[in-house]
């Protein structure tokens, strides 16, 4: 019978044993972190996150939302239920610095 775990504790003890492992493990994790960062752009976020994630105050961003209503319209809810996606307000803000260019 094969012991499977004192296989991978000498592998893991010789160079090319890790560097064969790494090699497997590199898409696995890699594809791991995409999924974690693609579910957290989709996130839901309060105000105060929302504010901080285009870089304003969260009453730098509460005037921004009365003066702006294409941004208020990104939400779901009202008062401090309201929550923004992340990606969305990132969608919005390169949409602002795109028109200031022109």
């Amino acid at each position: 019978m094969i012991d499977l775990g004192a296989e991978l504790l000498a592998a893991l003890r010789s160079d090319a044993g890790r560097a064969v492992l790494a090699d497997a493990l590199r898409p696995v994790v890699a594809d791991a972190v995409r999924g974690v960062l693609a579910e957290q752009a989709e996130t839901w976020i309060d105000n105060r996150e929302a504010a901080a994630a285009i870089g304003r105050t969260p009453a730098a961003f509460r005037m921004l939302i009365s003066r702006r209503p294409d941004l208020a319209r990104l939400s779901s809810g009202d008062g401090r239920a309201r929550r923004w996606r992340r990606s969305d307000l990132e969608r919005w803000q390169q949409a602002q610095r795109a028109g200031e260019g022109e």
